[in-house]
């Protein structure tokens, strides 16, 4: 049987190199002397080795190259064993033209050999473009390294900073960029040298969407090689949802619905009257309310939206006090119970008063986004209100030009918001 088992694997892979019209020697019947022992199986994998040269992809489990790599004589040897029948598939398959694409937080490069470091593991694990993060130069610009570019965005310190490494083939590709901030930086790649090296939009996922107030969206049409970009009502970014409208009531409809999920799943711990009501509303804080709050620093709170969420809040604390609707308790009675206040708007107020101070004092994009004025008419009725409205009446600073200016005082910002806290909402 191993000899009659040897014969048909040889006469395989002798009729498959012909079909595929490789060059070299293909294996005879004579080229075994041992038929049926491990010595056949050898001879055969050295054949193979042969004939698939560089050009060829050689098979393997890893994707490692046959031809660099020793033979296995049994099964003895760590080697791993040449598969035969997978050699009849990608023997004579080419390789194609693929770009790595990697981020590195380098916490520094302000560190003496740091940035050949960087271009020693780009050239070691073949990256073409690189990611930086925490670059801490200042300014912005790009430099020339050997045969990389390094586009690099910074502020007036030797704080954050981002930067983006490039090959020198890509590099010769980018036909500008743009330094937005020490966290945002843009590069323009042109196509047809993008493609050859294998970066290229998916039309398939690629969507697109306009934000108006009008209840009619327009309708906008964006080609790709003739194909049609789907345009979509929202979509998720980076776990928020982004709603054609500009509103962000989806999004905290998201949010409860994925708080009181993972609620239910914590339940066992959560409605444990064994374990005292001050640590499992610590567990509360801990496990849920950073699923419900992600992101709640960019959502603007409408009286509508404030009781959703303190509605959300008070179902969790009546489930973990396993108080049922037919019980009919207040919610003041509740919050005896649980020995706690509503506190869940004044911690997003607060979240969001933190971060809105951050970003006026940097002066940035995000700051011109925050403060700029739009061109044309304003639309009819009630105004939509802005976050720097909600933020100026629960810190009750008077008009929103003071409360911008408050920001550029630390101590006195805190103050406000450590203030606003106490008073609750």
């Amino acid at each position: 049987m191993k000899r009659r088992a040897a014969k048909i694997v040889l006469e395989m892979v002798d009729s498959s190199l012909r079909r595929a019209n490789c060059r070299g020697n293909p294996p005879s019947k004579g080229t075994a002397l041992v038929e049926g022992s491990q010595a056949t199986t050898s001879i055969i994998a050295k054949q193979i080795m042969v004939v698939t040269k560089n050009k060829y992809k050689a098979n393997d489990v890893k994707g490692w190259p046959a031809i660099n790599r020793p033979v296995s004589s049994g099964r003895g040897s760590h080697v791993p064993q040449v598969t035969l029948d997978r050699h009849l598939v990608t023997a004579c398959k080419t390789t194609t033209t693929t770009t790595k694409i990697a981020t590195w937080n380098v916490r520094t490069m302000l560190q003496k050999g740091k940035l050949d470091n960087i271009k020693f593991e780009m050239e070691r694990m073949k990256i073409n473009i690189l990611g930086l993060s925490e670059v801490r130069w200042q300014g912005a610009g790009v430099i020339t390294s050997g045969n990389y570019k390094i586009f690099y965005s910074g502020g007036t310190t030797h704080k954050r900073g981002v930067g983006i490494i490039l090959d020198k083939e890509i590099g010769k590709a980018v036909k500008g960029y743009w330094t937005l901030s020490d966290r945002i930086i843009l590069l323009k790649i042109v196509k047809e040298e993008s493609e050859k090296k294998g970066l290229e939009l998916n039309r398939k996922k690629t969507e697109v969407m306009v934000v108006s107030r009008k209840q009619e969206l327009p309708i906008i049409n964006i080609y790709i090689k003739g194909t049609r970009l789907k345009q979509k009502d929202q979509f998720k970014y980076l776990g928020s949802l982004i709603s054609s409208d500009g509103r962000n009531n989806s999004e905290v409809a998201s949010r409860i619905a994925q708080a009181k999920t993972n609620f239910q799943k914590m339940k066992t711990v959560l409605t444990n009257k064994n374990i005292s009501i001050r640590t499992r509303r610590r567990a509360l804080e801990c496990y849920i309310e950073p699923i419900l709050m992600y992101g709640c620093e960019a959502w603007t709170i409408s009286k509508q939206t404030q009781k959703k969420l303190e509605a959300t809040e008070m179902w969790f604390l009546r489930r973990m006090l396993r108080i049922s609707w037919t019980a009919k308790k207040t919610n003041d009675t509740v919050l005896e119970e649980a020995h706690t206040t509503r506190l869940l708007i004044s911690k997003i107020r607060k979240r969001q008063a933190t971060f809105f101070g951050h970003v006026m004092r940097r002066e940035k994009l995000e700051n011109l986004v925050t403060t700029g004025m739009l061109e044309g008419k304003r639309s009819r009725g009630k105004q939509r209100e802005k976050l720097i409205e909600g933020l100026t009446d629960w810190l009750k600073a008077g008009k929103s030009l003071e409360a911008i200016e408050a920001t550029k005082d630390r101590k006195k910002w805190r103050t406000m918001i450590a203030n606003a806290v106490k008073q609750g909402t």
